[in-house]
């Protein structure tokens, strides 16, 4: 984990007008990815609570969402192509891009997963409901801190790392939550219920590996972070 410590307060040097526009377009992919978890955390709340139907009648939300994400990660991609060819850090905000796009992809994915256990009238033991729920809210309290990194990109460094940080530290709790509620998954659930097991298992799957990809753009940022100071 990168220490915040050593980190002057005073501001990076200033960005190109490219650079600029790249962070703003960034920061409009981040906000569209957060619309498609929070969907995604409002539907896990309403399958964990039973609440089968509106599920089924939701879930689709979260690929109208997903769709947004995409185009919005397009316009990034193509203008760093477009007006970037030497910018130092374009394959950075590349790659957060990219890693933005697929975390609104695995929240569709596990909507759709969602879909599916509904539509099958699978709701979930308490104990794995419970896990599912306090896993999500992670997920989402993740991503904000990522979000909020981004924001402060072109503001405060100090405040970037010091938010990537959160990140990290969001990324190994939801670690432990993951194990834990592989557990709790095989011992409340019945195991003579495979296909209940399989989508419950892959929807977790999912979602810890969406986190994986948040920590992932939180370690590009602090290396943009880094080189605007250096």
């Amino acid at each position: 984990m990168v220490s915040s410590g050593y980190i002057d307060v005073r501001e990076g040097p200033k960005e190109s007008l490219a650079e600029m526009h790249i962070i703003e377009l960034l920061q409009g992919l981040a906000r569209n990815v957060q619309e498609t978890l929070r969907e995604l955390r409002e539907i896990v709340e309403q399958y964990c609570e039973g609440n089968l139907d509106i599920v089924k009648n939701r879930h689709g939300k979260v690929r109208k969402f997903k769709e947004a994400s995409e185009e919005a990660k397009s316009k990034v991609v193509e203008y760093i192509v477009r007006v970037s060819p030497t910018m130092v850090s374009k394959e950075m905000y590349a790659n957060i891009a990219y890693s933005l796009e697929k975390v609104a992809q695995r929240a569709a994915g596990a909507a759709h997963r969602l879909g599916i256990l509904a539509s099958k009238g699978v709701k979930p033991k308490s104990e794995v409901a419970k896990g599912l729920t306090i896993l999500t809210g992670k997920l989402f309290e993740e991503y904000e801190a990522l979000r909020s990194a981004l924001m402060m990109l072109s503001l405060n460094i100090k405040k970037v790392v010091e938010h990537c940080e959160v990140v990290l530290k969001l990324e190994e709790d939801i670690d432990d939550i993951y194990r834990n509620l592989g557990y709790s998954m095989f011992e409340a659930e019945d195991v003579g219920d495979l296909v209940k097991i399989i989508l419950l298992k892959d929807l977790v799957d999912v979602l810890e590996e969406s986190s994986d990809t948040i920590r992932e753009s939180a370690e590009n940022l602090i290396f943009i972070a880094l080189h605007k100071l250096s």
